[in-house]
C-alpha cells in the first residue's frame, strides 16, 4: 500500500516533472521549434493538490532553461514549492524527431523517466517510472502554450484506489 507522505511526495515531484524529460537516443540535427519556445526564465503561480482527496496548495516555481546540443536538448533546473515543502529541480529534455521526446527529471526524489508526444502549441507528457512515482500510476502532464508566449502545465496522477486525479495547474511566464 503506498503512503499518503509518498504520494504527496510523488504529487510534488510531478508538479516539478514541468522540468521533465532527456533520454540518451539521438536527436534530429537541427534546432527543435518547440523546445526553443521554453528557454528562458519562468516564474509559475498556481494550485497543486498533493494527495488524492486533498485541499489545493498554491504553488510557486522558479525555472531556468537553456538549449544545448544544437537545440535539441533543453535543459532545466530550479525550484517549486506547494504550501510548506520546497524541492529543488533538475531535468534534461531530448527532441526524438517526429514529435517525439524523450527524458528523466529529478525532484529531489530520485531520477523519473519521461515520455511524450507534442503537437502545434501542445506538449503531452507521461512519467514512466522512478522519482518517487508510485509503480504503474504513470502521472501525466500537459504544457500548452498560449499566445502571450507563457505556458499552462496541468497535471493528472494516479491513486491505486481511486484511480485518475487533477494534481494541478500553474502557469508559467517569462522573467523579466
Amino acid at each position: 500500500m503506498i503512503s499518503s507522505s509518498h504520494l504527496r511526495r510523488g504529487t510534488l515531484a510531478a508538479a516539478a516533472a514541468t522540468l521533465a524529460v532527456g533520454a540518451t537516443l539521438a536527436a534530429p540535427a537541427q534546432a527543435d521549434p518547440l523546445l526553443q519556445r521554453f528557454e528562458g526564465q519562468w516564474v509559475g503561480r498556481g494550485e497543486v493538490v498533493m494527495e488524492p482527496g486533498g485541499q489545493p496548495r498554491s504553488a510557486f516555481c522558479r525555472i531556468s532553461a537553456k538549449l544545448a546540443q544544437d537545440g535539441t536538448v533543453l535543459e532545466q533546473s530550479g525550484r517549486c514549492a506547494a504550501g510548506e515543502d520546497t524541492r529543488r529541480i533538475s531535468a534534461r529534455v531530448v527532441a526524438q524527431g517526429g514529435d517525439f521526446y524523450a527524458g528523466s527529471w529529478d525532484a529531489g526524489m530520485g531520477s523519473a523517466q519521461v515520455s511524450g508526444t507534442a503537437q502545434e502549441n501542445l506538449l503531452n507528457l507521461v512519467l514512466e517510472s522512478g522519482g518517487g512515482i508510485p509503480e504503474g500510476a504513470s502521472p501525466t502532464i500537459t504544457l500548452r502554450f498560449g499566445q502571450s508566449g507563457a505556458y499552462v502545465m496541468e497535471m493528472t496522477g494516479v491513486d491505486p484506489n481511486r484511480g485518475r486525479f487533477d494534481v494541478g495547474r500553474i502557469v508559467f511566464e517569462r522573467e523579466n
